[in-house]
């Protein structure tokens, strides 16, 4: 992913696994709102996650990959969106980005900005922001982005704040690119906030 603005204060963060000494790039939901919401740092951290839900727009519905994001996302990333605005396009609960291919899916030819697309069958979304053309070389390849404070709703409530599940993605701009220094404050996060019971499976 060498096309971020300001690469070089981009990292993501990677859990091992205590048993296995095996490396994740998930981390658990738990760490990841500690680094969001704790005052120790400067970085500016965004959490991600991604799950297939069904979703429909008129008489269209089908299954896709939805990511779940912090509204900052537009700000640690800079995709640049064909239509809306990048700091706003996630700032309401209910709205949703989609990318071009699957407006025109939803839509067709119609301007999909405004518009209502129904998530999981009971869940309302309206368009912010479509997303421009994708580059290949990122992870990223979004179809849909709502904000991910949604995760209470659609996984179940707590989940983003459990010490147990490992399902978020967690990426910091930092003010520099000084690793040492970044990777000793991720440990004293850690020692700091992390249940007794839970480090022994997340180090």
């Amino acid at each position: 992913d060498n096309f971020y603005r300001d690469q070089h204060r981009l990292f993501r963060i990677i859990q091992r696994d205590g048993q296995t000494g095996l490396h994740d790039g998930f981390v658990s939901w738990g760490l990841a709102k500690q680094l969001r919401e704790g005052t120790e740092t400067d970085w500016n951290v965004v959490r991600l996650s991604k799950w297939k839900y069904w979703m429909a727009a008129s008489d269209v519905s089908f299954k896709e990959d939805i990511f779940f994001a912090d509204e900052n996302f537009f700000d640690v990333f800079n995709f640049p969106l064909a239509k809306g605005s990048r700091e706003k396009a996630l700032q309401l609960k209910n709205s949703i980005v989609i990318s071009k291919d699957l407006a025109r899916k939803l839509f067709g030819n119609e301007d999909a900005v405004g518009k209502n697309i129904r998530v999981n069958t009971k869940m309302d979304f309206i368009v912010t922001g479509i997303l421009d053309e994708i580059p290949a070389n990122t992870i990223f390849q979004i179809n849909a982005m709502i904000p991910l404070q949604n995760v209470n709703d659609l996984f179940y409530s707590g989940a983003d704040s459990g010490w147990h599940d490992t399902g978020a993605s967690v990426f910091i701009k930092a003010q520099n690119n000084d690793e040492n220094h970044i990777t000793s404050l991720l440990n004293q996060i850690y020692e700091q906030h992390v249940p007794e019971n839970n480090k022994e499976n997340l180090t």
